[in-house]
C-alpha cells in the first residue's frame, strides 16, 4: 500500500468535520456482531479481524462507514481481550502483544488475567475519550503534511527496523512479502487472501 501510494504520488483530501449519524440499531448490530466475530477470530488460528470483518458484514448487513469502524474495533478490543484469556487457558500467545507478556513473565495466573483485562478496559476508554478530543485537531492538521515524503519516509523506516532486528533474512522477506502485496494490489485482489498461506502453519504450531 505504501509503495502503491508513492507511485501514484497520493495526496490527504481535505478532512470535514460532521456529528455522528450512526443509529442506535446499527451501533447494536455493530457491537453484537464485533463482540461474537472478536471471539471467534481469538480462537481460531490463522482467522485475523480483516477475516472476522469480512464475514461480520455479510452478518449484519449495510450498517453504514460508522458502523463499520465501529464494528472493526469493536473486533480488535474483543480479539484483545480474549487473547489475554486464552494465554492464560491454554498457554498460547494469539498476538504480538501477549508474546511480549509472556517473556516478561513466566505464566499467566489467574489474576494477571483479571488485572490485564481490567487494565485494558480501562486504557481502552481513555483511549477513546482522547481519540474524540484529538481527531477533530489532527484532522485539519493532517491535511498539511507532505504525504509523499511522510510515506517515503515510513518505507525507509520500517526497513531500516527490518534489518535491526532481522538482518538479510529480514530484509530477503520484506521484499518478498512486499512482491507479493504488489501483485495482489495490481490484479486487484484482497490483501486479506494474503493470510491463507498462514492458516496451515499456525494451525500445526497450535495443534502441535
Amino acid at each position: 500500500i505504501l509503495l502503491t501510494s508513492l507511485f501514484q504520488k497520493s495526496t490527504i483530501p481535505k478532512q470535514k468535520t460532521a456529528p455522528l449519524t450512526i443509529t442506535n440499531k446499527n451501533t447494536a448490530k455493530a457491537v453484537s456482531a464485533s463482540t461474537g466475530m472478536g471471539i471467534v477470530a481469538a480462537f481460531l488460528p490463522g482467522f485475523g479481524s480483516s477475516q472476522a470483518a469480512i464475514i461480520a458484514t455479510q452478518i449484519v448487513g449495510k450498517i453504514g462507514d460508522e458502523g463499520f469502524l465501529c464494528l472493526v474495533g469493536g473486533i480488535n478490543t474483543a480479539n484483545m481481550l480474549v487473547s489475554i484469556a486464552t494465554a492464560y487457558t491454554l498457554s498460547k500467545a494469539r498476538n504480538g502483544a501477549i508474546v511480549v507478556v509472556n517473556q516478561l513473565i513466566e505464566s499467566i495466573t489467574f489474576q494477571d488475567m483479571i488485572v490485564f483485562i481490567i487494565l485494558a478496559l480501562i486504557t481502552g476508554g481513555i483511549a477513546t475519550l482522547l481519540a474524540i478530543l484529538i481527531s477533530k485537531k489532527f484532522s485539519s492538521l493532517i491535511t498539511k503534511l507532505d504525504y509523499t515524503n511522510t510515506v517515503a519516509t515510513i518505507i525507509v523506516f520500517i526497513t531500516v527496523l527490518t534489518f535491526i532486528f532481522d538482518r538479510h533474512i529480514g530484509l530477503i522477506i520484506l521484499i518478498t512479502s512486499t512482491g507479493v502485496g504488489l501483485i495482489a494490489s495490481s490484479l486487484n485482489i484482497g490483501k486479506n487472501h494474503l493470510m491463507g498461506c498462514l492458516i496451515v502453519p499456525v494451525i500445526l504450531f497450535f495443534i502441535l
